[in-house]
């Protein structure tokens, strides 16, 4: 499971800096947060790459993104909810949000398989 924290961006990030922190992560996507660290959106190195095709530069903020509602699952969200919710949108990682929206923690889908597969 990976820490939130360590791929989390605000708006004032550059698209620079999002795409290190999504190489860094190594899971294809950042977590852009607003000043109360609550969720606003994920972030995907295809977003940043339509962002550049559509006239900004690496220096631009992350904040001249298109609004998104991310798909995330409320805590406790069980490995079975976090696996049926990432493959009924076609995603391979989800982030487990608390009551005010703030990312507790970020499930993939290899986290989950070797759950289920070991609980069987």
């Amino acid at each position: 499971m990976i820490d939130p924290q360590s791929i989390s961006v605000s708006a004032s990030a550059t698209l620079r800096q999002a795409m290190e922190i999504i190489d860094r992560g190594a899971i294809g996507i950042a977590l852009l947060l607003d000043e109360a660290g609550r969720l606003q959106r994920t972030v995907t190195d295809g977003d940043l790459r339509r962002q550049l095709l559509k006239g900004s530069t690496l220096d631009d903020q992350l904040a001249t993104l298109e609004a998104r509602r991310p798909i995330t699952l409320p805590e406790p969200a069980s490995p079975r909810e976090c696996l049926e919710t990432m493959t009924a949108s076609g995603i391979d990682c989800i982030p487990v949000v608390d009551a005010d929206h703030r990312p507790r923690r970020l499930v993939t889908r290899s986290d989950v398989d070797a759950r289920i597969f070991l609980s069987t």
